[in-house]
């Protein structure tokens, strides 16, 4: 069940967006643990939208294929401004966490976003080292923030090896924030950076329904060398990889299980299953169905896709990567598998 929070006055959205016209206007978010859908329809480049509440007090915007933008859902009224080639770079006003959040934008995000375009790749590594040097005092300086919150959980989603200092700026926030919808995510994701495998490690044992709902466990194959791989039916480089993969389920059948663990919506539950007919998958394919909130792919860390982890026979993690010839070369490596 969704947290319910009741609005002293009910938070309404507008905005003025230029280019827009009539354009229809999504309002994306998850209510009582379901993705939904809102539309408004532009009229003249104004949109007028009533939310109908979220499970962490957020929405996004999407008017746009390529660009979307996140809102939160305060008491009063929240207004958008922009243009409609610039989805991702909207001003609004509104609510404390709306107004961080543009404040953090302007002065931090989007500034050093511009800084580092069109730059050579050294001075695009030591800005990005400023950025985050930035943003880390940002949220140190806004610890009743939610919005804070969201901030470090996507710094630890790019900048893992720093967890001390992630830690450092959790245990300074507020308990309102620490046990808010984001403060809880926030946590939950510093546990698995803080225990995630990694070669030498043991992989953590799974039991996840396979195409026919029958659960299948990592310890079922013991004894064996697997490959877990981590996909989706909506990721490119997953699909271009499945030939490789192909070639070591035919090389190494006896020796090597290939296990894929595809991160699912419900709702996208035939989309997995044609997308295994279609490139005839003939290896293990499993789901939890939770997209990639699933349980295990928080375990296992997974951030990116494809993620590729090697076990040996002994249930330990022997290789991880997002390169499929990462693996091939880890796997031509073991003389047990040329």
């Amino acid at each position: 069940m969704g947290v319910f929070i009741s609005y002293a006055q009910k938070p309404t959205v507008s905005g003025s967006i230029v280019g827009i016209g009539k354009t229809p206007i999504q309002f994306r978010y998850v209510k009582d643990g379901e993705r939904r859908i809102d539309t408004v329809f532009a009229v003249n480049d104004h949109f007028k939208y009533s939310p109908k509440g979220s499970d962490d007090s957020t929405v996004t915007i999407l008017f746009n294929p390529s660009g979307y933008f996140p809102l939160w859902l305060e008491p009063g009224e929240v207004t958008v401004s922009g243009a409609v080639d610039r989805p991702f770079r909207l001003r609004m006003k509104g609510g404390k966490e709306n107004s961080l959040s543009d404040q953090y934008n302007t002065e931090i995000g989007w500034k050093y976003d511009d800084l580092a375009n069109d730059k050579p790749d050294s001075v695009k590594v030591q800005l990005e080292k400023e950025k985050e040097a930035k943003t880390w005092a940002f949220i140190q300086s806004h610890p009743s923030s939610r919005m804070a919150a969201k901030l470090l959980y996507w710094s630890s989603m790019t900048h893992e090896d720093d967890l001390a200092i992630h830690e450092s700026l959790w245990q300074a926030m507020t308990p309102g924030v620490r046990g808010s919808k984001p403060g809880i995510a926030l946590s939950e994701r510093l546990n698995a950076v803080r225990n995630q495998p990694a070669p030498g490690k043991p992989a953590p044992d799974f039991a996840i329904p396979d195409t026919a709902g029958n659960p299948v466990s990592l310890k079922d194959f013991q004894g064996k060398y697997v490959l877990l791989d981590f996909w989706g039916h909506w990721c490119g480089p997953c699909v271009r990889a499945f030939p490789a993969l192909k070639a070591l389920n035919d090389r190494l059948a006896n020796k090597l299980v290939i296990v894929g663990i595809a991160a699912e919506f419900k709702s996208d539950r035939d989309k997995w299953l044609h997308m295994i007919k279609e490139k005839n998958l003939n290896w293990v394919q499993l789901s939890e169905l939770e997209a990639d909130n699933g349980k295990v792919n928080q375990t296992y860390n997974i951030v990116a896709f494809p993620t590729y982890f090697l076990v040996d026979k002994t249930g330990k993690v022997i290789h991880k990567s997002n390169a499929i010839k990462d693996i091939e070369s880890a796997i031509a490596s073991i003389p047990e598998l040329k």
